[in-house]
């Protein structure tokens, strides 16, 4: 397989969970060595129980540098890989609970929006008829009065719409936003 040619991912992830194990079971390091009767570079691996370096490969003269390297430092790459691979994984699962707990705020939030009922509730109030009255031309300031005025400015038909159409919603935040601002003078 040349490094342009990719696996399958199901079979990358059998091959990775592979290694995580062997990685923890092979010798930490591995060490070159040199067999002087056959002229030959070899890999050596520290025994745990007597310390000795032992030959565990034996290379070709043919071996090209870059091969080489990569076979003697192969214990430390595949350490260190593992541990980019786990704390990408970490920080996968960190971003994905985040983006969750984000998005179940927003359903409950959306959900607990009940913007007919604070439009209803903002009716009954005095100063929001005033606002009514000095920016959009109410003339009366009964409750009836004052809820037909905002339908009207919002385009609505119904405060029921505020719950179910986006674009009333976001006129009905505009408003607000103008009423609280209107108030703080």
């Amino acid at each position: 397989m040349t490094p342009a040619t990719a696996m399958p991912l199901e079979e990358a992830k059998a091959i990775f969970r592979r290694a995580r194990v062997t990685a923890r079971l092979c010798a930490p390091e591995w060490s070159r060595i040199y067999d002087t009767a056959a002229r030959l570079a070899q890999i050596g691996a520290r025994d745990p129980l007597t310390g000795a370096t032992e030959a565990i490969a034996t290379l070709s003269r043919k071996c090209p540098f870059d091969d080489e390297d990569l076979l003697f430092n192969a214990p430390l790459y595949l350490r260190a890989s593992i541990m980019v691979a786990e704390a990408a994984f970490a920080e996968i699962e960190r971003l994905r609970s985040e983006l969750s707990g984000r998005h179940q705020a927003e359903t409950r939030e959306r959900e607990t929006k009940d913007y007919a009922a604070q439009c209803a509730m903002l009716c009954q109030r005095g100063d929001f008829a005033r606002y009514l009255s000095e920016r959009h031309g109410l003339e009366a300031t009964d409750k009836e009065r004052v809820a037909a005025r905002v339908r009207s400015v919002l385009s609505i038909t119904s405060r029921a719409e505020l719950n179910t159409d986006p674009a009333a919603a976001a006129r009905w935040h505009q408003l607000r936003a103008d009423f609280e601002s209107w108030r703080k003078g």
